[in-house]
């Protein structure tokens, strides 16, 4: 039976667009926590100011991996692929990760690994004995292209950030959009390229790589292009 304690949140995790993992520990585990010195330690805590991270952590941390897939539909539609793993969970012995997007269909498990149980209700996925080194992958669609005009689009990702009460934690991005370059190119991105945040653009498609504390909102501007007549 799963018991979800409302008095005090202990530990969020926002995984892509607001969807978030919510536990309620135990008294047993609560103590341990406040016992430990481990990556949570209160120690050294980020408030919520982003922070990019110029050297790596040492110790392996969260891991989202994300991969966007637009499309020449999605120019229409506004639909756009999302393909989604999460690496190094946290082990906790029940958690929900609940996509809140506006827009989002046909989302499906299509890995999971060191996890007893994990299923889908809706946009919401519950997991069941998350063990160490835990694995999940998900595909879904979301509805995040909006058009601004006839030649101009815009896409938002975030935000991305690790909650430990009050205090926000190391966090690893990778990110990576595909798209038809013969139809869009890429105008902008925020934020701008800098240690800590690493854009690299290659033939139809764009990556980056991010570590970083606090909170993450991810900007981009593609240009439509306007065949010669």
């Amino acid at each position: 039976m799963k018991i979800i304690v409302f008095i005090i949140l202990i530990f969020t995790i926002t995984f892509s667009l607001n969807s978030v993992a919510e536990i309620a520990p135990t008294n047993s585990e609560l103590e341990k926590w406040f016992n430990s010195d481990d990556e949570l330690s209160t120690e050294h805590v980020n408030e919520g100011e982003l922070n990019f991270l110029e050297k790596t952590p040492e110790i392996p941390n969260f891991h989202s991996i994300n991969r966007l897939s637009i499309s020449q539909e999605s120019l229409i539609t506004g639909w756009v692929l999302l393909e989604q793993c999460y690496e190094n969970l946290d082990p906790v012995p029940v958690t929900d990760i609940e996509y809140q997007y506006k827009s989002i269909r046909n989302l499906r498990i299509t890995t999971q690994q060191n996890i007893e149980a994990a299923t889908v209700d809706n946009k919401t996925i519950h997991l069941d004995t998350v063990n160490k080194n835990a694995k999940l992958c998900i595909k879904a669609e979301v509805k995040i292209l909006k058009k601004m005009n006839n030649t101009h689009f815009s896409l938002t990702n975030g935000p991305f950030h690790r909650q430990f009460l009050d205090g926000y934690y190391p966090y690893h991005l990778s990110l990576q959009i595909n798209y038809p370059s013969s139809i869009l190119q890429l105008a902008s991105t925020s934020p701008r390229n800098q240690k800590g945040f690493i854009v690299k653009k290659e033939v139809d498609m764009l990556y980056i790589e991010s570590h970083f504390e606090g909170k993450l909102i991810i900007h981009f501007m593609f240009n439509k292009i306007i065949a010669n007549s």
